[in-house]
């Protein structure tokens, strides 16, 4: 790279590997409006006194909401496995809570105990607006919908505009349809063989996730695998709790077993990707993302964004431009705004200033306000300045 490169190779690998090593430290995982997009689960939660009740609060008070509905599959049946409740707000996303086995949730707003893994989406630059362990403001909520997130389904949306806290909880029903091959991968055919009495431990270590309580869950899932050794989901979720709690050695090895319960089901390959990228150790990324795209190629737009960042970090650009232009593809409702924030710097390293300013202009867009989002207004400038001196020249 020449000294007239803006941006140097170093300056955008320290930057890529920040943007992945934020997932290690933060933890897991109504009637339907439009379409959104659609990956886990605890009983819906009868309202206690604690829970803000119809009329208790003035307009525009500022509280912890909480919310009930339910996901139900095309067609009225309920989902194969439990399903990640995710809030977009300005198309910032932020995972909420599961689904219990039969499709119920349950939010409670400005908790700080929702314990779930964030998607790759999320991290400093994409907290949710109203600040998990924050109280909330009415009008904070109107800018919010509810969507369910299941790989390889398409999510109908509850919007929450003019949502009151005085309104009754229930927003409703979510809607999921399948998208084409969706099954490949996203459900494990071993989980849904468990015993009852492992399935039993299961749903009292998601029932221990809603109430905070992720000790307890660790424990109940540990007990699941331990009756069922073939329970894919369980392991799952037994490494998103260590996950959260740092114990990133053990969560691998869950994440790994999960893996080995079933071969065939992609997100424990999602997760061993996220670890490895975290550890920078780019050439397994590429390994544990080829495997979820020969499982199932379409269903998980982010393991291109991982396989990409790590070809990029291993200094193979032309690889990581295909994988994140597939990425961008893939990913049409903007759920990872970084494979943006990624092109840019892909087309900046190969000295493309007008295409690298494209990309970031999107990125901008999308996530106006955070860290990432100065550095990359900062870069977009820059960009757009090197691009009109070389069409001078």
């Amino acid at each position: 790279m020449t000294a007239g490169r803006i941006v140097s190779l170093l300056t955008i690998l320290a930057v890529l590997s920040g943007v992945l090593s934020q997932a290690s430290a933060q933890a897991r995982p109504g009637g339907g409006g439009t379409s959104g997009a659609g990956s886990s689960s605890s009983p819906a939660r009868t309202p206690s006194s604690s829970v803000p009740q119809p009329g208790q609060f003035p307009e525009n008070s500022a509280t912890n909401a909480y919310l009930t509905g339910k996901v139900v599959m095309e067609g009225g049946g309920e989902p194969p496995e439990p399903v990640t409740i995710v809030r977009v707000c300005n198309a910032n996303v932020h995972r909420e809570a599961y689904t219990d086995s039969h499709g119920q949730f349950s939010i409670l707003l400005g908790s700080r105990g929702n314990t779930m893994v964030p998607d790759a989406s999320e991290g400093r630059d994409f907290a949710n607006t109203t600040n998990n362990g924050a109280r909330v403001l009415e009008r904070q909520l109107w800018t919010c919908e509810l969507r369910a997130d299941l790989p390889g389904y398409s999510s109908s949306s509850i919007n929450l505009a003019g949502h009151r806290f005085m309104d009754d909880p229930n927003v409703g029903t979510i809607v999921l349809r399948a998208m084409g091959k969706s099954e490949s991968g996203s459900v494990s055919v071993t989980s849904l063989q468990a015993p009852p009495a492992a399935a039993k431990e299961y749903e009292k270590g998601l029932e221990n996730l809603k109430k905070e309580k992720p000790a307890d869950a660790e424990k109940h899932l540990a007990k699941a695998t331990q009756m069922y050794d073939r329970y894919a989901a369980a392991w799952l979720l037994l490494g998103e709790v260590q996950q959260n709690e740092h114990k990133l050695d053990d969560a691998r090895e869950s994440y790994l077993r999960a893996s080995t319960a079933d071969p065939k089901y992609a997100p424990p390959y999602v997760r061993l990707a996220q670890l490895a990228a975290v550890n920078k150790q780019w050439a397994q990324v590429i390994e544990y993302s080829d495997k979820v795209i020969e499982l199932n190629p379409t269903a998980y737009p982010v393991v291109y964004y991982y396989s990409a960042a790590a070809s990029f970090n291993s200094g193979k650009l032309a690889d990581a431009e295909k994988a994140a232009l597939r990425a961008a593809e893939l990913d049409t409702q903007h759920k990872e705004p970084r494979i943006e924030l990624l092109l840019g710097r892909i087309y900046a390293a190969k000295g493309n200033y007008a295409v690298a300013a494209q990309h970031l202009r999107v990125f901008v867009g999308l996530v106006p306000e955070g860290e990432q989002s100065e550095r990359a207004k900062t870069d977009l400038a820059k960009m757009e300045e090197q691009s009109a001196a070389g069409v001078k020249q």
